[in-house]
């Protein structure tokens, strides 16, 4: 093969010795059991690296127990093989020893390939890049788990931080138990199936299933918008230049607003921090990059806003795990992997620890852990959902506004819904498209509409009516759902024709803030009675 390095794991271990040699010798008891129903433990092979807590060497471990740093000298023709295969059978024993920043790779149906590189005069590893073409295991089905073990416990998480490949479940026991990282049944096809149906998103899928890469990974890739979320940081920083931002921490409560230098700047010395990029936001980078301090704490409250959408809250950080993700300019990718948790707790960006919402699990005490390759294909999540608003009965529109924010005093396109109820569209004698077919029961929804911090109390419709005499109807608003009591209304009748367009304005109560708008349609009569041009809002 041209491989060199130290030898690996060719046959299944004896556990209750094994257990007992790793609790005497300081190192931890690590099961491995394949559970993903599709792959049998010959095709699946295992590698561990991280750093020695002491030495601050880099290496790997192929032996229980073991920890080899990595050599220039370990580099053959086809890098370097660290591989440690699974058990013929049944679950796989091993012993981690202590390491700092540590890694456990999972590849399936073939090996990964790690060099030994020059790390400012130390020698690397290089590991693995999901989304780097170049990379020798572009190709290759693998993931991985991260861990720090030292005497201070036992630290770990199943990440999905830069990329979602093979779904990884942990149980640690000691002190107590904890567990993290399953998925609801059938969450990977799931997770595959949905980024490939969220616009934007659908490039971030490698390969026929591989993975799928983190947005900022895909930036960097070209695979994503390196502008998306730049419309929200507009609005929010904007937001913030005429109202105070509060975050609060272990250190206490710090406020900031957006001064005349673009920058936002808090008291209580944390100083300031400059309008963020879409890359920031993903990577949680960037002007977030602070020490683990009370300016950091600040940083991580600050990113975790800006990845859930809910930076419009004047409180940081939010804790109604319900508000996340609800704008349409959010990081969807992040939204998904949390839908199809079975606890609703991942790591989708890397601070998604705020308020505890990750898939991190830690134990002062460890006796031995157990990570399980769980089922890639079959039930449902055991907490609420955070999903955008529902579609239920509802026609996704081809002209939706997604990735950017609806102003309320500006036209708002009547076909350009993001869910609906009876509606039809049709070409329009102004351009574009109206709605059309509108009767008693129908309705209409807009998400995210910003008006802003001063009240609006009128919106404006244009609209045409060809029915009959006597034919009339409401057009009603209301704010975040079809049910919620109608804050203003406005009664149309014939206009003269179906393409025959009349602006009529209305009154309705004071709006400020973002919202959801729907416009339902009511009338005493079954037929249909309005075609729909625009709306928009006014003070």
């Amino acid at each position: 093969m041209g491989f060199a390095g130290a030898a690996v794991v060719g046959v299944p271990l004896v556990a209750t010795p094994l257990l007992a040699r790793a609790r005497a010798e300081g190192g931890l008891p690590l099961t491995v059991v394949n559970s993903t129903g599709r792959y049998p433990n010959s095709s699946i092979h295992m590698y561990i690296t991280g750093y020695h807590p002491v030495t601050r060497e880099m290496g790997y471990v192929t032996s229980p127990g073991t920890f080899t740093p990595a050599s220039y000298a370990d580099n053959g023709a086809d890098g370097l093989d660290i591989a440690i295969p699974l058990a013929g059978e049944g679950a796989t024993s091993f012993v981690l020893p202590m390491l700092d920043g540590g890694r456990v790779y999972f590849s399936i149906d073939g090996r990964l390939r790690f060099s030994v590189v020059d790390g400012g005069g130390r020698p690397m590893l290089q590991e693995p890049a999901g989304a780097v073409e170049s990379d020798p295991n572009f190709g290759v089905l693998w993931d991985f788990w991260e861990f720090t073990y030292n005497p201070n416990g036992m630290h770990c998480n199943t990440t999905m931080v830069d990329m979602f490949s093979i779904p990884i479940s942990t149980r640690l026991v000691g002190a107590g138990e904890h567990t993290a990282g399953k998925l609801t049944d059938g969450g990977r096809d799931a997770i595959f199936a949905e980024v490939a149906r969220q616009p934007g998103y659908e490039r971030l899928i490698i390969g026929d299933g591989l993975r799928v890469i983190a947005p900022g990974h895909g930036i960097v890739a070209g695979r994503f918008s390196p502008t998306y979320f730049d419309g929200y940081i507009a609005e929010m920083w904007n937001r913030y230049r005429g109202a105070d931002l509060r975050v609060s921490n272990e250190f206490g409560g710090f406020t900031g607003r957006v001064q005349d230098d673009g920058r936002m700047h808090f008291d209580g010395g944390i100083g300031a921090f400059d309008r963020p990029s879409t890359m920031d936001v993903f990577m949680c980078n960037g002007t977030f990059s602070r020490p683990n301090d009370a300016g950091g704490k600040v940083a991580a409250a600050l990113a975790a806003g800006f990845n859930r959408s809910v930076l419009d809250r004047p409180y940081q950080p939010v804790d109604d795990r319900a508000a996340f993700y609800q704008h349409p300019v959010t990081n969807h990718y992040s939204r998904i992997l949390h839908n199809h948790s079975a606890n609703g707790r991942v790591y989708g960006f890397p601070y998604d620890d705020i308020v505890g919402d990750a898939s991190y699990i830690q134990d002062p005490a460890p006796r031995e852990v157990t990570i399980t390759l769980t089922p890639f294909a079959g039930g449902e999540a055991s907490y609420p959902i955070a999903q955008p608003p529902p579609v239920a009965q509802a026609t996704v529109a081809a002209g939706a506004v997604v990735g950017q924010v609806r102003l309320a005093d500006q036209e708002i396109p009547a076909a350009g819904f993001d869910s609906g109820y009876g509606v039809r569209r049709e070409s329009c004698s102004e351009g574009g498209e109206n709605v059309c077919a509108v009767a008693n029961g129908d309705w209409v929804a807009y998400r995210g509409v910003e008006f802003g911090d001063q009240p609006m109390t009128q919106f404006i419709v244009r609209v045409a009516c060809g029915a009959e005499l006597g034919l009339s109807g409401l057009v009603q608003v209301r704010l975040d759902s079809e049910t919620s009591p109608p804050i203003g209304s406005i009664a149309v009748a014939s206009t003269g024709g179906w393409q025959r367009w009349l602006t009529i304005p209305g009154n309705m109560s004071p709006v400020t803030g973002r919202h959801d708008v729907f416009l339902t349609f009511a009338s005493g009569q079954p037929q249909e009675y309005l075609n729909v041009r625009w709306l928009r809002f006014a003070r």
